[in-house]
């Protein structure tokens, strides 16, 4: 009978192992290695990375296609304004790595809950949405940043409107008000005065004139 052929890794200076390739392939799936780690194996000269040995792990038949993440759609529930957007996801490689515990959790933390899709998704796609999922809420905090200081704007102006408006509402009531006490101290219009005085002629008859007197004669 043969001998399986056992593997052993090296991570942070430390000898992990043996190993078969099944389990090899495993630790590479759950992500707690990662294809450029050192593994050594009798027969090998020295310490090569996963990478240069994985033909001979046994290889992960990929998920069906139907459960094969090829989308991601971004909902803003909280921001009607925005609309949802839906993004494309690369295709996962035949030998990538499923995504690492850690990814799933900030997946589902930015709110990618679909089962089959955390369960088949590939590290570089798990990245890849990350990144996408992190350049999205950017963009809403851009958004409503930019809905704040629009709204400032707005009300700068209305303010700086009605404060105008004030001015010129006083303005005019302090030339009314000026101009009516300005009428009321004017002196009043001279007015011409009639007085009939009476002379006496030479031959002893009597005439009487009529003198107009101005305001300064009388």
């Amino acid at each position: 009978m043969r001998n399986p052929i056992h593997y052993y890794l090296s991570v942070d200076g430390k000898r992990l192992g043996p190993y078969s390739a099944e389990q090899i392939r495993k630790r590479l799936n759950q992500g707690k290695s990662t294809e450029t780690d050192y593994v050594w194996r009798d027969g090998f000269e020295e310490w090569k990375y996963i990478a240069d040995v994985l033909s001979e792990l046994p290889r992960e038949e990929p998920a069906p296609e139907a459960v094969i993440p090829t989308s991601v759609k971004f909902n803003h529930p909280e921001f009607p304004d925005i609309p949802t957007t839906k993004l494309e996801i690369p295709a996962r490689g035949v030998y990538e790595p499923k995504a690492t515990l850690s990814q799933k959790n900030k997946l589902m933390k930015l709110g990618c809950t679909t089962p089959e899709l955390l369960r088949n998704v590939g590290r570089d796609q798990a990245s890849f949405m990350i990144d996408a999922f992190l350049r999205d809420a950017q963009a809403v905090f851009q958004h409503e940043r930019d809905k704040l200081a629009a709204a400032q704007r707005r009300a700068v102006g209305i303010a700086l409107s009605v404060f105008l408006a004030i001015a010129a509402i006083c303005m005019v009531v302090w030339m009314v008000v000026t101009l009516i006490r300005t009428s009321s101290s004017m002196p009043p219009k001279p007015v011409a005065v009639e007085s009939q005085a009476a002379h006496t002629s030479p031959d002893g008859s009597s005439k009487s004139s009529v003198r107009t007197l101005r305001p300064r004669d009388c």
